[in-house]
């Protein structure tokens, strides 16, 4: 419940935040880093719950999870480098918008 409204609340600030600026798709790979970060440390926190209180199935599960957030989050970090390059590009020509 605290994660779904944290990531709520994240979505709404990320939205806010990009309505006046620029660099709006710079901002959004940023918090989708941010919130990946998040997701991994809320599924280790329920892995290590789960194996505590001895629920194997759970424990499971959530740690496949974690790997799925974990594996979105080098892709995040292995991509935006390449999304600054041709956001900045195409910031550099009066013919195009960069930020759409």
């Amino acid at each position: 419940m605290i994660k779904d409204l944290t990531g709520t609340m994240m979505a709404t600030f990320q939205g806010f935040s990009g309505v006046f600026a620029s660099d709006e798709i710079m901002k959004g790979a940023m918090f989708s880093y941010a919130f990946e970060s998040l997701e991994i440390v809320a599924y280790g926190q329920l892995v290590e719950a789960a194996k505590f209180v001895g629920d194997a199935e759970k424990a499971a599960v959530c740690e496949r999870i974690l790997q799925e957030e974990r594996a979105m989050a080098q892709w995040i970090e292995h991509n935006t480098p390449g999304l600054m390059r041709r956001f900045l590009m195409r910031a550099d020509d009066p013919d195009s918008q960069p930020k759409r």
